[in-house]
C-alpha cells in the first residue's frame, strides 16, 4: 500500500510537572521550534501536566472486609514512596475514598443512603473488634489517632495541605513527618469499618462520586455544564479562568486513578441510579404511556434511527407483551433476599460498558489519563477449565444444591460452566485453614478489561494456581504478580505495587492522535542513490521509518536548580510505539520527565493510513482518538440514555 505524501509537520507541546526519576541532561541542541516550523503549517497541542494525580479508592466495607483495610492501610506506605521518594515530592495529588455501600432503591430503601458515593472521612470505632485472625486474636480498627468524623475535617487529602505541614523542621524532617501523616490520613479513610450493606456497589458507587449530579458534584462543579440541573454533566475540556480555584478534585488536567478493594462481586443494578442508566424503561418515568399506544413515551424520546416501538422491542424482549411495569421489574433490579441473586439475575445489572463510557468521558485524553484497577477475587472455573456462570432454575441434582457438597460447582453440577440453579458462588481462594478469602469480581474485572491498556486487572488464563494442599496460592510459570492483580494476597504488596508502576508509566507515555508518516530514507548502493520514498506493506510496520524528533525544555520556575535549554532527547532515551494503548502511535520515555520540563514531539504527518494494533487501515478507524478540542470549544456530549439503540434484552454483560 502506497502513502500519500506527508501533509504537514506536527509539534506536540506537553506541558509537564513532575519530579525526576532520572534528572540528566544532555548536549542535543536544536533551533527553537518557531524557527523550525512556519505560522501556516505548525499544529501545536498543549497537553495536560503528568504530575497532577487523582486517586479514588472505592472500599468494600461489608462485614467481611475488616483484615482487607488492615492490609491495603498497612501497605499504602508504597504508595506515600511513590509521591515522595520516586517523584521526590513533586507529585500534586488527591486521594479521595468512598465505599461499596450505596443502599438499594427499593421500597423501602436498604442500606445507607446517605453515603451514597460520597466522599467518606468515617474512620471506624477504635472500640470495635472488627474481626479475628486464624488464632482467634481480635482485630479492632488502627483508629486511635483519627480525628472524629465532622464537618469540619475535608474528606479529600491534598498535597497542598501535607506540604504546608511541618515549617519549623528541617527539609529531610519535615518530608519524613509529612509522609507519615498522609499515611496517618490515610489509614483514617480507608478503615472505614464493616458496617456496610451486604450487596455491594462498588461500580455505581464509582459513578455516583465522580457524577455532577452526585453528592460529591460541589467539589469539581466549575467543569460541570448546567451545573445544578438534572442534565448537568462533566466537561473534559474545561479551562479555569486565571486566578479561580480549581476542581478540589476530578480536575480536568489531571489523570484519574480508580481502585477498587473488594472480596465480592458488583451489584450495581439501573435503579441505582435510574437518571444515568441507558436502559430508558428504567429511567425516572420511564414506564410513562400517556397516548395509550402501548410504548413508553421516553422511547420516543431518546431513540435514534429506529422507532420508538423497535427501540422498545430490544430492551424488554419477551416482557413487552407483559407491560411496561413487568418489564422494569425484569430489567432494572434484583430482590435482595440472597447475594446468590446478584448472579443468577446479572442481565438486570447495569452493563459494564457504562461504566466504562463514563470513565472516558471524564477525560479529554482518557488514552493519557486513566487507569483503573481493581483488586478483586479473580475469575472461578471448573475442573475442566469452564468459567463458571450462575443461572436461576432447576439443579443437575439435589446435591447440587447442597452447600456442604465439595463438588457443587465441578462440572457434575456446571456442565460447561453454566450453574443452573446452584445457589453457592464457589469461592476465588478458599484454604482450609485460612477460609474465603474472596468471591470473583467478575463485573470489575470486565471494566478492567473493558479499559484496554487503561485496566489493571486480572485478564482471562492469568489467574494464580491454588494447591489447597500446600495451602498456596502462586502465580503461574513466567507469569510476574502484576498479570494477575487481586485481593488474595497475605498483603497488599504485590497488587499496589502493580497500580504504583502503572501509575508511573502514566507519567512517561504520551498518546499521539495523529499518524507519523512512514518515510523510507534515502539510500545508497553501488554509486546508484536511492531517494527516500514513502513506505510499503511491510515497511509500515517498522517503527524505524517514521521520523519523529522528541525535545525537552525547563526554564521555568517550576524547574527550581534544574534549567535545561530546549535540546533533543537521543534516541536511547525514548522510544515509538505503533498501534498500543489504544493509539496510533505512542511515544515512552524512559525517564519522568524533570518537573516543570515540556516535552514536544515532533514528526511529519500523513492523512491517509491510521495504524491499529498492528493493522493498517484507509480511512481513520471510528473511535481513534482525533486532537483535543481547542479549551472551552469542545462539543457537550449527550445526556445519559440518548442512543441509536438498545441492546436486545438479555444480552448485556
Amino acid at each position: 500500500m502506497n502513502m500519500r505524501r506527508p501533509l504537514f509537520l506536527s509539534a506536540l507541546s506537553m506541558s509537564l510537572s513532575v519530579s525526576a526519576l532520572s534528572v540528566g541532561c544532555n548536549d542535543h541542541p536544536i533551533e527553537p521550534l518557531d524557527q523550525v516550523l512556519s505560522a501556516v503549517n505548525r499544529v501545536e497541542n498543549r497537553l495536560p501536566a503528568k504530575t497532577k494525580l487523582d486517586f479514588l479508592f472505592v472500599i468494600d466495607n461489608s462485614n467481611s472486609m475488616c483484615e482487607e483495610q488492615k492490609r491495603l492501610a498497612d501497605n499504602f506506605k508504597l504508595f506515600s514512596d511513590f509521591l515522595f521518594e520516586e517523584l521526590q515530592g513533586a507529585a500534586d495529588y488527591r486521594i479521595a475514598v468512598v465505599s461499596t455501600d450505596i443502599g438499594a432503591q427499593t421500597n423501602p430503601p436498604k442500606g445507607n443512603q446517605t453515603t451514597r458515593g460520597k466522599f467518606q472521612y468515617a474512620p471506624a470505632d477504635p472500640n470495635n473488634a472488627q474481626c479475628e485472625d486464624l488464632e482467634g486474636n481480635q482485630i479492632p480498627p488502627q483508629t486511635r489517632d483519627c480525628e472524629p468524623a465532622g464537618d469540619d475535617i475535608n474528606p479529600i487529602i491534598s498535597s497542598e495541605a501535607i506540604d504546608d505541614l511541618y515549617p519549623e523542621l528541617t527539609l529531610e524532617e519535615r518530608k519524613r513527618q509529612q509522609k507519615q501523616e498522609l499515611e496517618r490520613q490515610f489509614r483514617c479513610r480507608a478503615t472505614l469499618g464493616i458496617g456496610g450493606y451486604l450487596y455491594e456497589k462498588g461500580l455505581e458507587a464509582m459513578r455516583l462520586a465522580l457524577s455532577c449530579n452526585g453528592p460529591n458534584a460541589s467539589k469539581f462543579s466549575q467543569c460541570c455544564v448546567n451545573f445544578g440541573s438534572p442534565n448537568s454533566y462533566y466537561n473534559p475540556a474545561c479551562v479555569i479562568p486565571d486566578g479561580q480555584p480549581e476542581p478540589e478534585f476530578l480536575r480536568p488536567d489531571a489523570s484519574l486513578v480508580v481502585i477498587f478493594i473488594t472480596d465480592e462481586n458488583d451489584c450495581s443494578t439501573p435503579s441505582d441510579a435510574p437518571n444515568d442508566t441507558s436502559r430508558l424503561i428504567c429511567r425516572s418515568g420511564g414506564t410513562v404511556d400517556d397516548n395509550q399506544d402501548g410504548v413508553p413515551d421516553i422511547y420516543a424520546s431518546y431513540c435514534r434511527g429506529i422507532s420508538p416501538q423497535e427501540c422498545y422491542m430490544r430492551e424488554c424482549g419477551q416482557y413487552t407483551a407483559q407491560g411496561p411495569e413487568a418489564c422494569r421489574q425484569e430489567r432494572c433490579d434484583i430482590a435482595y433476599t440472597q447475594n446468590i441473586e446478584c448472579e443468577w439475575y446479572r442481565t438486570r445489572l447495569t452493563p459494564v460498558r457504562e461504566y466504562r463510557d463514563f470513565l472516558q468521558g471524564l477525560k479529554a485524553r482518557p488514552l493519557d489519563q486513566i487507569l483503573v484497577a481493581p483488586i478483586v477475587g479473580f475469575r472461578s472455573y471448573t475442573e475442566l477449565g469452564n468459567q463458571l456462570r450462575f443461572s436461576n432454575g432447576t439443579p443437575q441434582s439435589p446435591d447440587c444444591n447442597d452447600g456442604n457438597n465439595p463438588n457443587i460447582t465441578s462440572e457434575a453440577c456446571c456442565p460447561g460452566g453454566n450453574c443452573v440453579g446452584v445457589r453457592q458462588v464457589s469461592a476465588t481462594c478458599s484454604l482450609p485453614t485460612k477460609g474465603v478469602l474472596a468471591y470473583p469480581g467478575t463485573r470489575y474485572l470486565e471494566l478492567a478489561d473493558e479499559m484496554g491498556d487503561n485496566g489493571l486487572g486480572c485478564p482471562v488464563g492469568n489467574e494464580p494456581i491454588i494447591d489447597r494442599v500446600a495451602e498456596t496460592i502462586m502465580s503461574q510459570p513466567n507469569l510476574q504478580p502484576q498479570d494477575c492483580v487481586n485481593i488474595c494476597v497475605e498483603d497488599f504488596v504485590a497488587p499496589l505495587e502493580a497500580i504504583k508502576d502503572r501509575v508511573a508509566n502514566l507519567l512517561n507515555t504520551y498518546c499521539i492522535d495523529r499518524l507519523p508518516a512512514c518515510v523510507v530514507p534515502a539510500s545508497e548502493s553501488n554509486g546508484q542513490v536511492t531517494p527516500e520514498r514513502p513506505c510499503e506493506g511491510d515497511e509500515l510496520m517498522n517503527p524505524a521509518y517514521y521520523p519523529v524528533r522528541v525535545s525537552r525544555q525547563c526554564v521555568s520556575e517550576a524547574c527550581g536548580d534544574v534549567r535545561i535549554p530546549l535540546s533533543n532527547l537521543p534516541s536511547s532515551e525514548w522510544e515509538l510505539k505503533l498501534g498500543v494503548g489504544g493509539c496510533v502511535a505512542q511515544v515512552l520515555l524512559y525517564d519522568i520527565p524533570p518537573a516543570g520540563s515540556e516535552i514536544f514531539v515532533e514528526f511529519l504527518v500523513d492523512s491517509g493510513n491510521v495504524i491499529n494494533d498492528g493493522q493498517v487501515d484507509t480511512p481513520p478507524v471510528a473511535g481513534q482518538m482525533s486532537a483535543p478540542a481547542p479549551a472551552g470549544q469542545m462539543s457537550a456530549p449527550a445526556p445519559a440514555g440518548q442512543m441509536s439503540a438498545p441492546a436486545p434484552a438479555g444480552q448485556t454483560p
